[in-house]
Parts: structure tokens; C-alpha cells; sequence
């Protein structure tokens, strides 16, 4: 199970345990689906860029630092709504 599917599932987990509110759950789903979103498109990007002779796309690279920033803090507090 990818990273991100994993935290869809403690987020339903959170909210069917009452640990989140449904708007809380709603945002927070709203940041996974964005990060899921962006992911997609870097790895689209990526693969591109395999076959360009360009090399490595400096802006490319810092949006995909910028998710996975955006994934590790959303891991941190999921992690932290789900008591673990």
C-alpha cells in the first residue's frame, strides 16, 4: 500500500473513531488529494524529462521538494490524530 493510500486510511480511521471532525477530515482529505495530484503530474514530468536531453528541470525539482515537505507534514499530523 503506497504512502498515500495509507493516509487515506488512517484518516477515514481517524474520523470513524471520532478523532478528527468532519471538517477537519474534509481539509485534510482535500491536502491528500492535492498531494496525490501533484505527485502524479512529477511523475509524469519525470518521465518526460527521461527522455528529454535537457537534463533535470531545477523548478521541477524544487516543487517536488515542496510536496514532499507538504506529504511529510501531513504524515506528522495524521500521525498525531491517530495517537501514534
Amino acid at each position: 500500500m503506497s504512502s498515500l493510500k495509507t493516509q487515506e486510511a488512517q484518516l477515514a480511521a481517524a474520523l470513524r473513531a471520532r478523532k478528527v471532525s468532519k471538517s477537519q477530515h474534509d481539509q485534510l482529505k482535500r491536502e491528500l488529494d492535492s498531494l496525490k495530484a501533484g505527485t502524479q503530474q512529477a511523475d509524469l514530468d519525470n518521465q518526460g524529462s527521461a527522455f528529454s536531453k535537457k537534463g533535470v528541470d531545477p523548478q521541477k525539482e524544487a516543487q517536488l521538494k515542496a510536496l514532499e515537505r507538504r506529504k511529510k507534514e501531513l504524515e506528522d499530523t495524521l500521525a498525531k490524530l491517530a495517537g501514534v
